[in-house]
């Protein structure tokens, strides 16, 4: 079940969702309504708000901290496919087509969330046209993102891998910016587990990359150096 009953601290009372961007175009007064039907609780790090194949249909809004998307081979093998934040909807798929649940989310921090029934989420989807249409577009941009990892996964060397997941935890930067600075680096450990490689390839390719004065460390912060030529060798064919 999602979360089941290990979350801490219910509420009911309330406009749930009005820092939401999913209901920002809903009236006050039918988010309220809509929030009277929810329960928001809060959760310690390394609770599970979703399990992997359970059975549950709730959708989950993200009220407070960060979990991570994981599935774990039989093996024990975790490969993480991204990390919500604060604003995140998950669990939506289950809601949709009452498949079981397809990976897990895990508190990494405390966090809080939001309970919307499948039923709630279904007729909030039909009452609200802007809430639909923002559901399909969350849906369309992870369509995106999962066919440019499965593109990753099957052309590119873990080098490239590496290099294209430091781009994307540093948002993608713009063009005209050639250098930015990651605030809370992920561990080597993180990274390996979302691009399906081990944590010693990265930390010899970070050690690489700031060899080759590409990026530098600060603490817990990493510098991107050089962002153009960083894009231009996670677009580069290269060898393991």
């Amino acid at each position: 079940m999602a979360g089941g009953d290990q979350g801490q601290g219910r509420e009911t009372s309330g406009d749930l969702f009005g820092k939401f961007p999913f209901f920002a175009a809903i009236p006050p007064e039918a988010r309220l309504a809509i929030s009277r039907r929810c329960v928001r609780k809060s959760y310690g790090p390394g609770e599970i708000l979703i399990g992997h194949r359970d059975s549950s249909r709730d959708v989950l809004f993200l009220d407070a901290g960060k979990a991570r998307v994981n599935i774990f081979s039989a093996s024990g093998r975790q490969v993480s496919f991204r990390d919500v934040t604060a604003g995140a909807i998950f669990g939506e798929l289950s809601a949709i087509d009452e498949q079981q649940r397809s990976a897990s989310v895990e508190c990494v921090t405390a966090c809080s969330a939001i309970t919307m029934p499948r039923q709630v989420f279904l007729e909030s989807m039909e009452q609200h046209p802007p809430f639909m249409r923002a559901v399909l577009a969350h849906l369309t941009s992870q369509i995106r993102t999962l066919t440019s990892r499965v593109y990753e996964f099957s052309t590119r060397s873990v080098r490239n891998r590496v290099q294209a997941e430091l781009l994307r935890i540093a948002g993608d930067p713009p063009p005209d910016r050639n250098e930015v600075t990651i605030d809370k680096m992920p561990t080597h450990k993180d990274i390996a587990d979302r691009i399906s490689t081990h944590r010693e390839a990265v930390t010899r390719e970070l050690g690489s990359l700031e060899q080759a004065g590409l990026v530098a460390k600060e603490g817990r912060k990493l510098k991107l150096l050089n962002v153009k030529r960083l894009r231009m060798l996670a677009e580069e064919p290269s060898a393991d």
